[in-house]
């Protein structure tokens, strides 16, 4: 069953301690890092840090550009939201660009 998607929401980006980085949108975003904390604890994966954007509007659209973004600089994607060998800071910052310049990301 698909989510619906919030008018208005927040951009975040996760990382694992054995490497991944996590992207997505979230209405909730303090319910969606609480869920990857337990989830993640079950198989001794633990959140080393997370980061989210302030909530706006088209966030589910931007995470598709960053889904984009993401993919062309990753070693490894896993799933559609899930990458390894991405760096935690480049993908905030890239995250931070979008929100401010209207969805654009660098190439």
């Amino acid at each position: 069953m698909l989510r619906p998607i919030p008018e208005v929401a927040c951009l975040y980006v996760v990382e694992f301690d054995q490497g991944t980085i996590k992207i997505g949108f979230s209405a909730s975003p303090d319910l969606r890092m609480q869920f990857f904390a337990a989830h993640g604890s079950v198989f001794r994966i633990r959140v080393l840090r997370h980061w989210v954007s302030e909530p706006h509007t088209g966030a589910a659209l931007n995470e598709k550009t960053l889904i984009n973004w993401c993919k062309k600089r990753a070693l490894e994607v896993s799933g559609k939201e899930w990458f390894y060998g991405l760096e935690f800071d480049e993908v905030k910052k890239a995250i931070q660009q979008m929100v401010t310049s209207d969805g654009y990301l660098p190439l």
